[in-house]
């Protein structure tokens, strides 16, 4: 059976300490997820937030080639 997980951003227009907040941000992800799980990030288009996470999604699908990023239009 194929597994499959969905991890949905939802946040801010304005972020501090974006650099703590990514590390964290991948370090969950990393310990949540595993090399056989099929994982779709639903990433929304609006904010610095949203920028944080796709950009965290985009590092996470180069060590793991079974993500898919989605983005999600805010209107």
């Amino acid at each position: 059976m194929e597994v499959k997980m969905i991890i949905t951003f939802i946040g801010h227009r304005f972020i501090y300490d974006s650099a703590l907040i990514s590390k964290k941000l991948e370090e969950h992800i990393l310990s949540i997820i595993s090399p056989t799980d099929n994982v779709y990030f639903y990433c929304g288009g609006y904010g610095q937030f949203d920028n944080l996470c796709a950009s965290v999604c985009i590092s996470i699908k180069k060590k793991h080639k079974n993500c898919q990023t989605v983005l999600i239009t805010p209107y």
